[in-house]
């Protein structure tokens, strides 16, 4: 597996609607047949999870959110910045308030070879703003300000459980692709218990995911709108579906917005 630039969001590069196209005869890089799934999921995700941001950065997106209706709700906007430093990054995502739902901070903490720390904070309808809190891992299955993007998706915690095995190695939506099982050890009420994604071969970013709770797929993740900016891969659009809610949030990045990131506040969160 070629060294890649990391997206920011690699999900999701969780990201439909796209078009699933079966495996092909055109060469796949590096195809070999697997011998051992977990020794090869493992090293797939390790290589990832290895991919730091080279530089702090800022941009602006919105979540586009439809109830179960299908009526849009009202739109809720987002600063995203990556913060670096010697042992890691911090990814930081700051909501606006809209009229049912408070400003809302989430701070994911990346250390290199260690789990991810999340901290959370919720502000008020005036000037005060509650300390960041330490997030315990049974409260990570939360939405973000009402989103169907939950605490542990913008995390991507699912790389950081222990079992992960590759399934095979395909062709999806014109991308060749890596498809690769996380499992969770000990799924909490609510909580995942497998993801499936789909691996893109050349930028590291996720095409698409399922993550299911037991037998039961729960949520679709998909990204589109690939784009190479400035020798990066870059998402325009992440959408979930909760296929148990059915409702559904797009992630819309803005990147011509994006400024340098303001530096960390005083308590580094």
């Amino acid at each position: 597996m070629n060294r890649r630039h990391r997206s920011f969001w690699l999900v999701f590069a969780l990201g439909c609607f796209f078009l699933s196209v079966s495996a092909q005869t055109l060469p796949f890089p590096e195809r070999k047949k697997i011998v051992n799934p977990a020794e090869e999921g493992r090293a797939i995700i390790n290589e990832l999870l290895a991919q730091a941001p080279a530089e702090n950065s800022a941009f602006y997106g919105v979540f586009k959110i439809r109830n179960r209706d299908g009526d849009l709700l009202p739109e809720i906007p987002v600063q995203m910045r990556i913060t670096t430093n010697a042992a890691g990054w911090k990814e930081i995502y700051a909501t606006q308030p809209t009229a049912s739902h408070p400003a809302e901070q989430l701070t994911v903490v990346h250390t290199l070879q260690k789990p991810n720390e999340y901290w959370f904070a919720q502000k008020g309808t005036g000037h005060e703003s509650e300390p960041p809190k330490r997030l315990q891992p049974q409260q990570l299955f939360q939405p973000l300000a009402g989103t169907d993007f939950w605490i542990a998706d913008l995390g991507l915690e699912f790389l950081h459980w222990p079992d992960q095995s590759l399934v095979e190695k395909t062709y999806n939506r014109t991308r060749w692709c890596y498809v690769v099982d996380s499992k969770n050890p000990a799924p909490a009420a609510g909580a995942y218990s497998r993801v499936r994604s789909w691996i893109d071969w050349e930028s590291g970013g996720f095409i698409n995911a399922e993550a299911f709770q037991g037998q039961h797929k729960v949520k679709v993740f998909a990204a589109s709108g690939f784009k190479k900016l400035q020798g990066r891969w870059q998402v325009e659009k992440l959408e979930i579906r909760d296929l148990a809610r059915h409702t559904k949030t797009t992630l819309v990045f803005d990147f011509e917005s994006r400024s340098a990131a303001d530096a960390p506040d005083k308590n580094g969160k």
